[in-house]
């Protein structure tokens, strides 16, 4: 009777083993899927990386050119626009300065005129009789304030000059940055489709591609059932061993 009852319990756990053998999952297939979505999540860890960075270049690109709209500068005629500043500054500074040197004559014409004297040579066309000297004004007054006109002509070019210069140093950095932009967003188009051809070699119809929750629910679920079989298996080895016993028992007697 112990004997038949040993029988029947490694029966029925070889008959457990087998139902729970249909819930297993093969380890080779959960090895491979689980490699599918490490790649897929890494994939999509750049990709969003990635994103992070294009939305930072654009954010600082966006700001450069917001202030170069606020400075009204148009980048395609910036250089020409400079060009015609500075030739208007340097057509300004030519007229004062044919003005200055206009009173500057005449200032020295003033001087040697109030320094002739009668039988002295006359330095410029050594006259040595003076019967009708040249009366002139003062124009120290007029020098100055062209002389004050030219300073600040220069202050405003010197200011214009450091303004454009920003304003260059800008406009690289906007060039560079829609340059890195550039590429930077072409390494996101670039991992968007490594994702998408991903996708297509997921071949597993039992499993969503979307879901790693459910794979993990799924795999975990197979682990218990494979303990579960292999706790069975070592119970039948046990009954087994026991049967043995029981059964060189019975022939002794």
């Amino acid at each position: 009777q112990i004997v038949n009852k040993l029988h029947q319990t490694i029966k029925e756990t070889e008959k457990e083993i087998i139902d729970l053998a249909k819930n297993q999952i093969e380890t080779d297939v959960l090895i491979h899927i689980g490699d599918w979505f490490s790649k897929k999540q890494h994939l999509v860890k750049e990709l969003n990386l990635q994103q992070e960075k294009s939305n930072q270049l654009r954010s600082e690109i966006q700001l450069i050119e917001n202030e170069l709209i606020s400075d009204k500068i148009d980048i395609s005629t910036f250089e020409n626009d400079v060009k015609i500043v500075n030739d208007t500054f340097s057509q300004q500074k030519k007229e004062l300065n044919a003005k200055l040197q206009s009173f500057q004559v005449q200032q020295e014409l003033a001087h040697f005129a109030h320094n002739l004297h009668s039988g002295e040579a006359c330095p410029l066309c050594g006259s040595l009789e003076h019967p009708d000297i040249l009366t002139l004004n003062d124009v120290t007054l007029h020098i100055n304030d062209v002389q004050n006109e030219i300073n600040l002509m220069e202050e405003k070019q010197n200011l214009s000059n450091d303004f454009a210069n920003k304003i260059r140093q800008k406009i690289q950095k906007f060039s560079m940055l829609q340059e890195q932009f550039l590429k930077e967003n072409n390494h996101f188009e670039d991992l968007k489709n490594q994702i998408i051809q991903h996708t297509t070699t997921f071949i597993w119809t039992d499993f969503n591609a979307d879901d790693f929750e459910d794979f993990q629910q799924k795999k975990q679920a197979s682990i218990d059932v494979t303990k579960q079989i292999e706790l069975r298996n070592k119970f039948i080895s046990e009954q087994r061993a026991n049967l043995e016993i029981q059964q060189e028992t019975v022939e002794k007697y």
